[in-house]
């Protein structure tokens, strides 16, 4: 989108201004630090019939493809790795299967990783358990990622009673939503290992590269000791708009200064400038 503006003569010191206004989303865009993170309180949790089955047992993972492209940090992928670990990654090329947490903050595991429990687990078939995906029930352009009463022990084996439910839901191009994650959390057992990442990540990894769920730090290393319980979850979406203006200089009375968009979805220019 491009948006032609007629300005009263600026001084260099105002146009600095208005160039800042314009990119206060811009600095950062398609960074991970660009991404909201909005803590989700009061949801209602369904546990959803889904028709793809994902990776069983310990340490598992699998491909999928996605029914949409999805853009995540300004790149558009079409499949994800799904890994009975408590996580997918959008590097589905990867082959690690990361049972530790501590690669989430790292720049070891897949990275580009969306960590909904990040630690040794199981899909625990024995005991009703499954990780499963599909599009979301009632909600259109939703893809979700369930993990149905998968076993959080500290071994990685199955367990009847240390058990969560958790989803991960990737909005789509024909979502309400274009671009957003949500992590949703269900009923878990009690006296569940802990020591588990949650959050968002890019494809370097390390301070700086990732958003804790749990804090909103990008540098932070704290891990949940449960997980949130039902209802709880997190959202992340990144800023929508970033701007660029063709010229830095003085734009006198008469002359234009376009202004240029890479979103045009409620975009709204705002700038500074003496009257």
């Amino acid at each position: 989108m491009n948006t032609l503006i007629h300005f009263v003569c600026l001084r260099k010191k105002e146009m600095t201004v208005l160039l800042f206004a314009l990119f206060l989303c811009s600095f950062g865009f398609s960074q991970i630090t660009n991404y909201s993170r909005v803590v989700l309180t009061g949801e209602t949790y369904s546990t959803f019939t889904l028709a793809t089955a994902g990776p069983t047992g310990d340490d598992a993972a699998t491909t999928v493809t996605l029914p949409f492209n999805f853009t995540y940090i300004g790149t558009a992928y079409s499949s994800v790795r799904f890994c009975t670990n408590g996580w997918i990654s959008f590097n589905a090329a990867s082959t690690s299967n990361s049972i530790s947490s501590s690669d989430f903050f790292s720049t070891g595991g897949s990275n580009l990783e969306v960590a909904a429990w990040h630690r040794d687990g199981h899909s625990n078939e024995i005991n009703g358990g499954s990780c499963t995906s599909g599009p979301h029930p009632s909600l259109t352009g939703v893809y979700v990622f369930q993990f149905k009463d998968n076993a959080s022990n500290g071994g990685g084996s199955t367990s009847a009673s240390l058990i969560y439910n958790a989803q991960i839901w990737l909005y789509g191009p024909a979502s309400s939503t274009p671009g957003a994650i949500e992590i949703h959390y269900g009923t878990r057992g009690t006296g569940i290992s802990g020591g588990a990442a949650i959050g968002i990540e890019n494809a370097t990894g390390g301070s700086g590269n990732y958003i804790n769920a749990l804090d909103g730090s990008s540098t932070g290393t704290s891990t949940g000791a449960i997980t949130p319980g039902e209802g709880y979850g997190y959202r992340f979406q990144e800023c929508d708009v970033t701007g660029s203006a063709n010229n830095d200089g003085p734009v006198c009375q008469g002359g234009t200064l376009t202004l240029s968009s890479t979103h045009t979805n409620g975009t709204s220019w705002a700038w500074t400038g003496p009257n």
